[in-house]
């Protein structure tokens, strides 16, 4: 073997990425080798022990800066108060979503025990302390194997936490709050350490414990980890045969959180075993009598569905097989379309993140690209020599994983867009509607979110060391001026970097028409224009990768491609630290909060602070539907909200013929395009529904309570009232006592929800307690607002709602 054949095989071994000394030229020329204990395993230099912990805690700094949002942070009122109530089963008994299917029990028995002993906002911050913690040792291994440089794991978390916020595409995040899912990314970044050091038995362990937090990230681990099996050299690979083992106690371990999930799509149980199981469980058996029916046939008289409901007490196959149908189309085309649904993400967002998948791309071929050594190179191999090859970088195996994780989204682009229909009508679904529904809901996009960041960050920071490490073995003529170019160009390599950045994140790039607000406008145009700049960087880098040192040569180059690498690790990383930093140092409103001002704020927790003290512990509210944290705070159940949908299917379909039925607002189509909807207040939803709807929805949904926005005002006794809230009473009792004279308005026998409401007359508007209560604009902004005199038609025997006043922003 050649001289320089040695070298590069030892420099191989000197960088701390491999060592090929169980690889032997037998095994490179048998088609069977005689005996392998498995590939080369890389051997990593300890680092000393009190450096070890400074990087350790270091990333758990930065863990924190980006997630240590107020308590309760986005899904923590969800799966904190469900995992809650696993342990205490009284807790919200009357609670429609917390007494629905356990989906994730595995993570509500590991952390629901914490809520017996401590608050839930105690318990939260300990069960995200734990869980940063377990992240930071994650990432810490598995950046050391990849980068074994010292400090390095800090910088490339840096990086990663960075682009994880900014380029993520369908909403996946793992630094912040505390739920199943970021369980079980600890595991998989465990298991990425055990793939870049070549223990596959070992991987596929990790992966099968990430399984019974989450199912899915498990899962699409596992084929991503299998994609990345199939990308490796023969000799790079543990054989097949000796995986079994561990691929079946993976299998097996999985099946704790498979199982559950597999549960959802079974028919519901009949009353007498739900009640057997469950004491507290809410009846639900003629409700899925109901549910099936409705969605076997939209179009059954009411006599119909009653003959067909009455005598079961479960839904038929068919019946449920509807039902099923139903739920995929609300999880993928209503609720989750954010996360599910290609075509229903922004455009922005799909952009970003192509971007940064290109330059990681570019990054990965430069750092882990194979370089192999052509035999009829004289000068590199020798005549009849064979071909030594260098094992591949633990790098390259983590590439792997991530090109198995795109490749797993562009399939899913490829079914939604091979499958893509209009936005169907719920009740008559096409067949390809079905399908696409069918095969979307197991989030095909989320994993990308994660692992291009992942390796962006790797590669960032490998290219960064590598373009240092040749800086300094850089050697030039004594004659010439080398320093002063190289002070010339850090400068401007310096005001290049933080002045992009200065440009890409401080409102100073012209923003981009995306149809958004102005603050998201701006917000999209930054991440685009740094995307452009990294992807750019990257070329650069790409292009002068062979590029050799030359002793007489001005370091031009090599600062160029240091500069480039600066501008990759730290254009957006520091700004957006220090933003961080400055959002931690500063007092914030928890982002579950509906209208995110102080002053709402501070009126939301008085409110929520009396209902806890003053009302029955089995009362049930009617909140607005994008309420996220009323559970949290007052400690009730209430009707159900945007975020509570259920994970089975036939409580998703009655959750959403909830939404429809408490929080649609019952106005014709031209009334309904000058208010929005989604941020409409529930007293204006509650003001188009006629009394007998009002009725119906209490008689159906069984609260006692409304908890609205100050205006506009319900004709509804008030219990209490701060500077935005009004609660009122609202049940049985108060709403339909019979020929009570209600203000002026006579109301007879209440209608059904799905018939016409009986005729109603209305005198002018009453007098209420209302009258003093000072003028307050209500919270957040109504970009629809309707004009003076357009909702005239809603009075009188015309029409048996209810005035419709006027409602503008600031009214």
């Amino acid at each position: 073997m050649s001289k320089k054949h040695h070298n590069r095989s030892d420099a191989a071994a000197d960088s701390g990425k491999s060592q090929p000394s169980n690889v032997t030229l037998d095994d490179l020329q048998d088609d069977e080798p005689k005996k392998r204990v498995g590939p080369p395993v890389p051997e990593v230099e300890r680092q000393p022990l009190a450096r070890a912990l400074t990087e350790f805690l270091l990333i758990f700094a930065i863990f924190f800066l980006y997630g240590a949002w107020p308590v309760p942070d986005t899904n923590e009122p969800y799966y904190v108060g469900k995992a809650m109530h696993a342990w205490h089963s009284e807790t919200f008994k009357n609670d429609v979503f917390f007494n629905s299917h356990d989906t994730h029990w595995l993570f509500y028995k590991t952390f629901g025990w914490l809520t017996l002993y401590m608050g839930l906002d105690a318990a939260t911050w300990v069960g995200r302390s734990v869980l940063w913690l377990a992240l930071a040792f994650g990432w810490y291994r598995l950046s050391r194997v990849v980068v074994p440089i010292a400090w390095a794991s800090v910088i490339s978390a840096l990086v990663f936490a960075c682009f994880m916020v900014k380029f993520q595409m369908a909403g996946e995040w793992i630094i912040g709050g505390i739920e199943g899912k970021v369980f079980a990314y600890v595991f998989v970044f465990l298991g990425l350490d055990a793939l870049a050091r070549n223990r596959w038995n070992l991987m596929w362990v990790l992966f099968g414990i990430a399984a019974t937090y989450h199912p899915i990230v498990g899962g699409w681990s596992v084929i991503a980890g299998a994609v990345a099996w199939l990308l490796q050299r023969r000799t790079d690979r543990m054989p097949l045969k000796r995986m079994l083992l561990p691929l079946l106690i993976g299998g097996a371990i999985s099946l704790i959180g498979v199982v559950p999930g597999v549960m959802m799509d079974l028919p519901p149980k009949t009353e007498t075993a739900q009640q057997d199981e469950n004491p507290n469980a809410v009846d639900t058996s003629q409700q899925n009598a109901a549910v099936a029916v409705q969605a076997a046939n939209s179009q059954n008289t009411a006599t119909d569905a009653a003959e067909t409901a009455a005598p079961d007490k479960t839904a038929s196959k068919f019946d449920f097989e509807k039902i099923k149908e139903k739920a995929w189309y609300v999880a993928v085309f209503k609720r989750l379309s954010h996360h599910e649904l290609p075509y229903a993400f922004r455009s922005s967002w799909v952009i970003r993140l192509s971007l940064l998948a290109v330059a990681w791309l570019l990054c990965a071929a430069v750092v882990w690209g194979r370089k192999t050594i052509r035999p009829d190179d004289p000068q590199a191999v020798p005549d009849n020599e064979p071909i030594m090859q260098p094992p591949a970088p633990p790098g390259f195996r983590v590439a792997c994983f991530i090109v198995g994780t795109i490749l797993i989204s562009c399939a899913g682009f490829i079914i939604a867009y091979g499958l893509r229909v209009p936005i169907p009508d719920e009740n008559d679904l096409p067949d390809k509607a079905v399908l696409a529904a069918k095969l979307l809901r197991f989030y095909w996009f989320r994993m990308t979110d994660f692992t291009i960041p992942l390796g962006m960050a790797l590669c960032g920071t490998a290219i960064l060391y590598r373009t240092i490490e040749r800086c300094r073995r850089e050697s030039y003529t004594k004659d010439a001026v080398w320093w002063v170019n190289t002070l010339g160009v850090s400068a401007l390599g310096f005001v290049i970097v933080y002045g992009l950045a200065f440009l890409c994140f401080a409102n100073f790039c012209p923003p981009i028409r995306f149809g958004l607000s102005y603050d998201l406008l701006t917000m999209e145009s930054e991440t685009l224009a740094y995307g452009v700049v990294v992807v750019a960087a990257s070329a650069l880098l790409f292009w002068f990768r062979n590029d050799s040192p030359q002793p007489d040569r001005a370091p031009t180059r090599p600062m160029f491609m240091l500069l480039a690498a600066l501008l990759i690790v730290f254009g957006a990383a520091v700004p957006m630290l220090l933003d961080m930093a400055e959002k931690r140092l500063h007092a914030t409103i928890p982002r579950t909060v509906l209208y995110n001002s102080p002053n709402n704020f501070q009126s939301w927790r008085e409110m929520c602070d009396w209902i806890a003290e003053n009302t029955e512990e089995d009362a049930v509210f009617l909140v607005p539907k994008r309420d996220e944290s009323f559970k949290w705070y007052a400690k009730r159940a209430n009707v159900s909200t945007w975020k509570e949908m259920p994970q089975d299917a036939a409580s998703m379909v009655r959750w959403y013929d909830t939404m429809n039925d408490c929080y649609a607002l019952n106005l014709p189509e031209e009334e309904k395009l000058k208010i929005n909807e989604k941020l409409a207040p529930l007293s204006l939803i509650l003001l188009t529904k006629s009394r007998g709807e009002l009725i119906a929805l209490q008689d159906k949904y069984r609260f006692t309570y409304i908890l609205s926005e100050q205006k506009p005002a319900l004709d509804l006794p008030i219990v209490h009232q701060t500077e935005f809230y009004i609660l009122y009473r609202a049940d049985a009792q108060t709403l339909n006592p019979q020929n009570l004279q209600f203000s002026g308005a006579t109301f007879s026998t209440p209608a059904p929800m799905t018939s016409s409401a009986p005729t109603m007359s209305f005198p002018p508007a009453p007098t209420t307690p209302m009258q003093n209560i000072p003028a307050a604009p209500p919270p957040g902004n109504f970009p629809a607002a309707a004009e003076p005199g357009s909702m005239q038609q809603f009075n009188g025997g015309q029409n048996p709602r209810m005035n419709v006043p006027t409602f503008l922003p600031g009214n």
